[in-house]
């Protein structure tokens, strides 16, 4: 006689299996042997697991650099804490006060000293 090769199949509202082929059936298991065989269905050999590499726990960021006094320089930076600013701030003051006194250089052809120096009053420190 030779020895089935089981094709498992849950029997209809049991948690009994019955092979397909020889129609051999499961007694009831308890839930120690259903866990039991859950983890050693999962059980992986060590010379197989020395195989995979593990993801690096380090957090990941974002990085984005900007040109800064013609050097490149990060700016913002986005990780899972939050976001760090850095550059992006300053450089952001900077284009501000150039486009103000862009106006005010304007404002001062057109009227000059009164609408100039409020336009130079909203400028950044």
């Amino acid at each position: 006689m030779t020895e089935c090769k089981h094709d498992w199949h849950f029997i209809w509202a049991t948690d009994r299996l019955q092979c397909a082929r020889c129609k051999a059936e499961t007694g009831p298991r308890t839930y120690d042997q259903l866990t039991r065989d859950m983890f050693e269905d999962i059980t992986v050999p060590t010379e197989q697991m020395q195989q995979y590499k593990l993801h690096d726990s380090r957090p990941n960021s974002i990085l984005f650099f900007g040109a800064v006094n013609d050097q490149r320089t990060e700016v913002m930076r986005i990780y899972f804490q939050g976001r760090y600013l850095g550059q992006l701030r300053m450089m952001v003051d900077r284009a501000i006060n150039e486009e103000i006194e862009a106006c005010a250089a304007i404002a001062h052809e057109a009227e000059p000293y009164q609408a100039a120096d409020l336009i130079r009053k909203r400028k950044r420190p």
